[in-house]
C-alpha cells in the first residue's frame, strides 16, 4: 500500500468512536436542512471543486509526510461536506487557469438525483468542449 493511502486511512484511527457516532447522528438533520435551504428552489447547485489552482503531481505526492494532511485538506475542502451529507455530485472541467491546467465545477443535487446531475452535465458538455481539452504539459 502506498504511504499516502496508508496515512489517509490511518488518520481515521484518531477519531474517537463517540465523536464518529455523534457525527452519524447529525447527518440526517444536516441533510434535511441542506435540502430545505440550499436546494429548496433549484434542481442542482454549481460549486467549485477546489479552492485553489490544480496542483501538480509533485505538489500532491507528499507520501505519508507531515504536510500530507494540510495538502489533502486544502484539495478536498469543498468536497467533504457534500461527501458527509451523502448527496450525489458530478465534477466536470469548466475552464483552465493561466498555466493551462483544468478548473473544475461540481454539480450537487438532492439524494437520488443522479439522473438530473448527469443530464445537466451532459447539457453543459454539449455546449462547451472543456472535457475534450487536455492540460498543457511542460
Amino acid at each position: 500500500m502506498r504511504p499516502q493511502v496508508r496515512a489517509r486511512l490511518e488518520a481515521g484511527f484518531a477519531v474517537p468512536a463517540p465523536a464518529y457516532v455523534e457525527a452519524l447522528a447529525m447527518r440526517g438533520p444536516s441533510l434535511e436542512r441542506f435540502c430545505a435551504t440550499s436546494l429548496a428552489d433549484v434542481d442542482c447547485l454549481v460549486l467549485p471543486v477546489m479552492p485553489m489552482r490544480t496542483p501538480s503531481i509533485a505538489e500532491t505526492d507528499v507520501g505519508g509526510g507531515p504536510g500530507m494532511g494540510k495538502t489533502i485538506g486544502d484539495i478536498t475542502r469543498y468536497l467533504r461536506g457534500i461527501n458527509y451529507l451523502g448527496v450525489p455530485s458530478l465534477a466536470l472541467p469548466c475552464g483552465s487557469d493561466s498555466r493551462g491546467m483544468p478548473i473544475g465545477m461540481q454539480l450537487v443535487g438532492r439524494p437520488w438525483s443522479e439522473k438530473t446531475l448527469l443530464c445537466a452535465g451532459h447539457a453543459f458538455q454539449r455546449e462547451r468542449d472543456f472535457h475534450r481539452r487536455g492540460p498543457v504539459l511542460a
